[in-house]
């Protein structure tokens, strides 16, 4: 598990710490909000009895695998990616392309801060 440390760390806890036996908090590369490791598994440890803090991931493999059952890679997704071929977004990937407006109806009122921001451009 790893985190921000601007987010709802607590309430995350809460709704994940149950569908574990073991947590490992490891702190998120190269991020200047990054939740650090131990600060998370001693957030953990007030409500999960099995808490280890990592430093990377790479050392979460070097752990008994009877303690782990899964591990997630971080992936990067790219949404947005500009055609190689030029250096215009690819057809359907720009936002001011009608076609990929979101179509939830709270959209405009209430994600304002995306066009503000002018997060399609």
């Amino acid at each position: 598990m790893g985190m921000l440390k601007d987010k709802e760390v607590d309430r995350v806890i809460a709704l994940t710490e149950k569908y574990a036996d073991q947590i490992l908090t490891v702190t998120p590369p190269d991020n200047p909000r990054a939740m650090h490791a131990y600060d998370l598994a001693t957030e953990v440890a007030k409500v999960h009895p099995n808490v280890t803090a990592v430093d990377s991931l790479e050392e979460a493999l070097d752990i008994p695998k009877e303690l782990v059952e899964y591990i997630e890679p971080n992936y990067l997704v790219e949404l947005f990616a500009e055609n190689e071929a030029e250096d215009e977004p690819a057809d359907g990937d720009s936002l001011s392309d009608n076609s990929v407006v979101p179509n939830d109806p709270y959209y405009a009122d209430y994600q304002w801060n995306l066009q503000t921001i002018n997060a399609y451009e």
